[in-house]
């Protein structure tokens, strides 16, 4: 079975972390290999307790 992500490169994901903030992953690409589609992320400059 091959994974298959919806995400596309420039999204926006908010990860809440265990203290109750926020913090922001851009999906910069999507790698292709023949295990399936993957979302490769960074990490914005931002941490906060309500989103921009």
């Amino acid at each position: 079975m091959r994974h298959v992500t919806d995400l596309a490169p420039g999204a926006v994901l908010a990860y809440w972390v265990s203290a109750g903030s926020a913090v922001l992953l851009r999906v910069a690409r999507v790698d292709d290999d023949h295990w399936g589609l993957f979302p490769i992320v960074s990490v914005l400059r931002y941490l906060g307790d309500a989103l921009p």
